[in-house]
Parts: structure tokens; sequence; C-alpha cells
């Protein structure tokens, strides 16, 4: 058996217009990548930074389950597994990649980078509590994963309606900020994460908290 790698539009141009390739094994997704390297030269720099690192507006899905979720670029695979690389739609990407999938149609809010970097930080806030004790999944996990879904709902829902009204959502936005910072700091106080996994997340919230300030200030100021 081998592994089938399924190539978005943008890179089938480097796998010979092949929207499905298969490598016969890899150990992981690293391996993967320098499989496909190997078969397709050019497509390792297009997946990688300079630092090996996944490149941030790529995501790979190993049987349908998103690697960040997993362990990432150290994900294994075995012989029968299907990878598909997705290039994320949000917030623009490296590849260049048009919404195709929405024929050209997106709705406003996607167009604003403070819903594209909330959407962003609902990824981290999943990685981070990951690692947290299984009983806390009810407890602290699921109140911090709710808060910071939350943000991109109300921005998103906020955006369809009148300025009052979009800028009493994000107002509601802003404090499902203050909510993760406050269970940001219990689970430093609990040790579940350290000093400078509380200061990166911290600096996340801070940064989002003052794009919608300025969001609620344009609103304020436009007639």
């Amino acid at each position: 058996m081998s592994i089938k790698v399924r190539i978005p539009t943008p890179l089938q141009s480097i796998t010979k217009n092949k929207s499905e390739v298969e490598i016969e094994t890899a150990k992981d997704i690293k391996d993967l990548i320098e499989k496909l390297e190997e078969k397709y030269p050019g497509i390792k720099e297009r997946l990688l930074d300079e630092n090996g690192n996944l490149r941030r507006f790529i995501n790979f899905f190993v049987n349908e389950e998103d690697i960040r979720f997993l362990d990432g670029i150290n994900t294994t695979l075995k012989d029968g597994d299907e990878v598909s690389i997705i290039p994320a739609i949000a917030g623009g990407s490296l590849l260049n990649v048009q919404c195709s999938t929405f024929n050209g149609k997106w709705f406003n809010f996607q167009k604003l980078k403070v819903y594209n970097n909330a959407i962003e930080f609902v990824s981290d806030i999943y990685i981070l509590t990951k690692k947290f004790p299984k009983e806390e999944l009810y407890g602290i996990v699921n109140q911090i994963r709710r808060a910071s879904i939350s943000i991109s709902l109300n921005i998103a829902e906020g955006s369809s309606s009148s300025k009052t009204e979009f800028r009493r959502y994000l107002r509601m936005a802003r404090g499902s900020i203050c909510e993760c910072v406050a269970l940001l700091e219990i689970s430093l106080k609990l040790k579940y994460i350290s000093v400078d996994e509380y200061k990166n997340y911290y600096q996340k919230c801070a940064s989002l908290s003052q794009m919608i300030s300025a969001l609620i200030k344009s609103l304020n100021i436009e007639h």
C-alpha cells in the first residue's frame, strides 16, 4: 500500500498537473514532505519556511484530522493514510489562493483582519489546551475554547447588523478576550502553562483587543 496525497490547485503545476499523488512510505508529515520534494522538486519550499516549519497559510489533514490538533509536522503516518494539503482561505494565502470553493463570493467579515486573527487565535487555543489535564476537559479547557470561539462569532454576527449593533457585538467580542486573559492567568497559577506561554497568549489577546477597539473607533467616526 501507499500514502495518498491530495494536492491543491496552486501546487499542481509542480506535481505535473496531478491533483493526487502517491508516496510509497513516510514515517511522518515531515518525512512525507521530503519524499514529495524528491519526486516534485520545489514543492518543499512552498510548504515549509526557512526554519523547517509549516508555512502559516498551509494546513495538513491526515484522514480528515487537522495535524495542528495531532502532533503537527511530527504526526505519524502509515500505509493507507490519506493526506490533504489545504491552503488556508482566511487572511490571504502565501500561495495567492482565491476562494474558488465559494465562486469568489466572500462574506464581508471574512475580509476583516481582526476576524482572521481571531480565527487563528482559536486554533492556537485548541493547540495550547490539548496538553491540559483530562479532568479539565469540561472545566478550563471547555471555557477558554468557548471564549476564544466567541470572539470570531461576535465579529461575524455583528457585521451583518447596523453600525450601532456591530459596535455592541464588538464589545462582546472584547469581553470574550478578557475572559480568555482571566482563564490564561488561572492556567498559569495551576501550572498548566509556562510563563512564556502566558506572555505569548496574553500578547495575542492584547493585540486582538486593540484591533477591535480600533474597529469600534472607526465605526464611531464613519458617517
